[in-house]
């Protein structure tokens, strides 16, 4: 995608960069993800785990970790980026995770090793649910 501002294109290479960390012995399905908060950016990886319900996705760890680190924030966007020839977005879990934890205004940037391909909010990525912010 052509014009993006320079702190989405910030957040990608840092998903980009962390996915090359992402521990996915299994699926050899590298994740990463990059989430703008007001405070800064976090980025964290897929780790896979042999009970395959077990493991955690990129962009729910970065959430969970940020609200670890620094209780309940902004979110402004997410930034995920798969090492696939398929443009990936979030599964439905972590639809959910982000939903209960983002604004309306939250969007959510999809890309591969060659850019952001696509750009959505979250009420379009998952619409009509209630949130935790309603």
């Amino acid at each position: 995608m052509e014009g993006l501002p320079k702190d989405v294109l910030e957040a990608y290479e840092s998903a980009k960069e962390v996915m090359k960390k992402a521990y996915s012995p299994y699926s050899k399905f590298k994740v990463g993800a990059a989430i703008r908060f007001k405070e800064g950016l976090f980025a964290a990886h897929n780790i896979e785990n042999i009970s395959f319900p077990a493991g955690s996705c990129a962009e729910t760890i970065a959430i969970n970790c940020v609200i670890n680190l620094h209780g309940r924030v902004e979110f402004k966007y997410i930034v995920v980026v798969a090492d696939s020839k398929d443009l990936i977005s979030p599964c439905g879990i972590c639809r959910q995770v982000m939903r209960e934890h983002v604004s309306d205004q939250f969007k959510i940037y999809m890309g591969d090793m060659d850019g952001v391909k696509k750009v959505m909010s979250i009420t379009e990525l998952i619409p009509g649910v209630i949130s935790s912010l309603d």
